[in-house]
């Protein structure tokens, strides 16, 4: 990373977001103050993308206004923690 991330106190950590909708704004912060955030979703994605209010009007997982201001700057994963599988690669990472 260059310029404004390596200005950032909190450049070398990252930071796994398994929150619910209650915890969305502080991931957002920490977002704000470049810190890499990863976002794990459940399979069948995060029941959040369906909130609205959406785009246009159309209601639509990938129409979420509430989801694109909440998830800016986070990369994501769909990955089942209820699975051995899953836990695995969550702990292996």
């Amino acid at each position: 990373m260059e310029g404004k991330e390596r200005d950032s106190l909190l450049f070398p950590y990252r930071v796994i977001d398994l929150t619910d909708e209650k915890g969305f704004l502080c991931a957002k912060i920490l977002t704000d103050h470049v810190t890499d955030v990863i976002k794990i979703e459940p399979p069948g994605r995060d029941p959040t993308r369906s909130r609205g209010p959406f785009y246009g009007d159309i209601p639509a997982a990938e129409k979420s206004l509430f989801w694109f201001d909440y998830s800016t700057h986070k990369r994501s994963i769909t990955l089942n923690l209820n699975s051995a599988d899953g836990r695995d690669i969550f702990k292996d990472r």
